[in-house]
């Protein structure tokens, strides 16, 4: 595998971060990011909190060379430490599903805190108001083949079906329409057959652009035999989160009912 081939981009700029992610509802691009109110700091460049997050920043390596080495390492690790547990987030959580569909037996469960992303396109462009996907992710969650049931060998046998439509709050985008399996009766939607084996809990949180789009890869999930819970955590008191509400001022809050979850639904 040539990984000198493998293509980097450049993970976000401060503007990205800044809109995206610590402080939203300073540009209001969609409904809402009013509600964000946890980022410890101003969100902004200069602001010390900010700047240590900035600086964590590196290139990203999308595409299907990048994804199928993350299958394939995350698997030799789990052979190495055993069966696991994931607690993935954002981009991480395609690495997370594709270890789960290469090495089922190794994955206990999954909690995927807004984890990446709508199936069969990209909804990134939400955080500057944009409704239209881009197209991606031919095989569902992935550009790389994943066991289905019945089998797949060509994305294109994936019948797709738009469901539902773009909805608007005071002239806000504040849901998107999502891109499914077709659910007919020459066709059913196919199952995951490897990522089914792991019960996922799925993470959302009140302000950041996700709870435009997550219920579309959690319908997704469903609909390929997944059991998903999937906690919107405004819906349980957790109010005012972004993004990366692991970094925020009530992480703890988050951390205790994901904990709960695992103890109560893994063996």
């Amino acid at each position: 595998m040539n990984l000198d081939a493998a293509p980097l981009i450049l993970g976000g700029g401060v503007e990205l971060a800044t809109i995206a992610f610590t402080a939203p509802e300073l540009y209001n691009y969609y409904y809402q990011a009013r509600y964000h109110k946890q980022w410890p700091g101003n969100g902004t460049r200069g602001d010390p909190v900010f700047d240590s997050f900035f600086a964590t920043f590196l290139p990203l390596s999308p595409g299907p060379l990048f994804q199928n080495v993350s299958r394939i390492s995350t698997c030799a690790l789990l052979h190495r430490i055993g069966p696991s547990i994931f607690v993935s987030h954002s981009y991480g959580g395609q690495g997370a599903f594709l270890a789960t569909d290469g090495c089922p037996e190794l994955v206990k469960a999954h909690v995927a805190f807004e984890a990446d992303q709508t199936p069969f396109g990209s909804y990134d462009a939400g955080i500057v108001g944009a409704t239209t996907p881009a197209p991606s992710r031919a095989w569902g969650i992935a550009d790389v083949p994943i066991a289905y049931d019945p089998p797949v060998t060509d994305p294109n046998q994936l019948a797709r079906v738009a469901i539902g439509q773009n909805q608007f709050i005071e002239g806000k985008i504040s849901n998107f329409s999502c891109v499914l399996q077709a659910d007919t009766t020459a066709q059913k939607p196919r199952r995951l057959v490897n990522i089914a084996k792991a019960p996922v809990l799925f993470l959302t949180t009140q302000a950041s652009v996700h709870v435009l789009f997550d219920h579309c890869q959690v319908s997704y999930l469903r609909q390929a035999g997944v059991s998903v819970t999937f906690t919107l955590l405004e819906k349980i008191g957790i109010l005012g989160n972004g993004h990366f509400g692991m970094l925020e001022k009530n992480s703890d809050d988050i951390a205790r009912y994901f904990e709960g979850w695992i103890r109560e639904n893994v063996q």
